[in-house]
């Protein structure tokens, strides 16, 4: 926290010629030092407030950060209001904005990540409960469980530009950007339905949001799915058998062309898996135990359980910092975020968040991880302090720069003031 003023203005006003620009002088820069010992980097809206995660103007997407924070641990620097039951979320990298699926509202609500702000609101079909986005053809998949459909969003101008019918009960999903396609796990149908994009590689324009092939799964109610681009295939959480399936996509590395759209293994985890993420800097998939206190790491080299991680009861949802390396999965009982380093596979920090954390969201533009808040109706937005984390600003000096310089200015500012302080009290020669 930046140090008190009130020793400067003391100093000031011994004389009692009062507060004249020196002290004015004195106190920018104890501000300004005090600002950025605190933790203020440049980028981003006016408005956040001192003590609430702040912001300075500069690049357009901003490296939040939280004043006085100078650990590596990640801190809720806003909360923004959503729809009723926000059940999903999904990162465009494209426009920089975040989708949130609201169950009981039937809508989409559009977060920009420049100010932090709903910019949209966008309505689909029934119940919807997942969204994910396609950044080869910068359109937004959302599955509606109530109308057994998938409704697509053009990120152009947010409006709905197609609807998709897929099995009962629709309740996740994940783009593969290997093969332009989109996988939706059907809940009362214990499968997963492939809709092509329209790319050339899953059937070209003819085929273009449409089911192009539909793979059994185990049994699930609500599940979770996640693509691997490194080997090329789809994990799809079976919370109702406890297991999750792995679909090739057809890569050389799953199998080919004759594995395409296959189930290629099957992985024991915990009770009742939901959320998933693959981590692409370890080539390992984190499954949320929902119905233990832990997570499952499988490695993609061997489809096995190589490592399982405590992080508290009631695992919702699970999301890959690709800036840290680290892993953060949503805590439904206790309202927190628990944060897994993937070097060791051990907890490194907890985040409270809001009530009812069941999605998340990394926003790889600004560094910052969304929570979606089911109970709260809002959307917690973690950021790390300044420095700690590859998300940081680039713009401008390090942040142990700004404070060093910040001092030095004070230091300089009270030496000269002292001074020409002490000279006002002589008689003119």
């Amino acid at each position: 926290m930046p140090r008190s003023r009130g020793p400067f203005l003391g100093v000031l006003d011994r004389d009692g010629g009062g507060r004249g620009p020196f002290a004015i002088a004195i106190i920018c820069a104890t501000v300004v030092a005090g600002l950025n010992a605190g933790g203020f980097v440049p980028g981003g809206p006016h408005g956040a407030g001192i003590g609430t995660g702040a912001y300075l103007p500069g690049r357009p997407h901003p490296a939040t950060v939280t004043p006085g924070s100078s650990g590596a641990t990640p801190q809720v620097i806003l909360n923004v209001s959503v729809g009723t039951v926000p059940m999903a979320m999904a990162y465009d990298s494209g426009k920089g904005e975040v989708f949130v699926a609201n169950d009981f509202t039937d809508n989409v609500s559009v977060i920009s990540d420049f100010n932090n702000t709903v910019v949209a609101t966008v309505a689909v079909g029934s119940a919807p409960q997942a969204v994910v986005y396609d950044s080869g053809k910068g359109e937004v998949f959302v599955a509606n469980e109530g109308w057994t459909n998938v409704s697509v969003i053009s990120d152009s101008n947010n409006t709905v530009v197609a609807t998709v019918p897929v099995g009962n009960s629709p309740v996740a999903a994940a783009y593969d950007g290997g093969t332009g396609e989109v996988f939706v796990a059907n809940g009362m149908s214990n499968n997963v339905s492939v809709i092509c994009d329209g790319s050339t590689s899953c059937g070209g324009p003819s085929d273009q949001n449409k089911v192009v092939a539909t793979v059994a799964v185990g049994s699930l109610w609500f599940g979770g799915v996640a693509y691997d681009s490194g080997k090329g295939e789809v994990f799809v959480v079976n919370d109702a058998s406890d297991n999750v399936s792995v679909i090739c996509d057809g890569s050389a590395s799953c199998g080919g062309p004759h594995a395409q759209n296959k189930v290629v293994a099957t992985v024991a985890v915990g009770s009742s898996p939901c959320g998933v993420a693959y981590d692409n800097g370890t080539g390992e998939v984190f499954v949320g135990n929902g119905g233990l206190d832990n997570v499952s790491v499988i490695s993609d080299a061997t489809d096995k359980v190589v490592a399982t991680v405590t992080v508290g009861y009631g695992p919702a949802a699970v999301a890959y910092d690709r800036g840290t390396g680290e892993v953060f999965v949503a805590i439904y009982g206790p309202d927190n975020v628990s944060v897994i380093s993937d070097s060791n596979n051990t907890v490194v920090a907890m985040v409270p968040v809001g009530s009812g954390p069941d999605a998340l969201a990394y926003d790889r533009g600004t560094g910052e991880v969304f929570v979606a808040n089911e109970n709260s109706g809002t959307v917690s937005i973690i950021a790390f302090p300044s420095g700690t984390s590859s998300s940081s600003s680039s713009s401008g000096l390090p942040i142990l720069d700004y404070a060093i310089v910040g001092v030095v200015v004070v230091v300089a500012a009270v030496t000269a003031a002292a001074v020409l302080l002490r000279g006002r009290g002589k008689a003119p020669p």
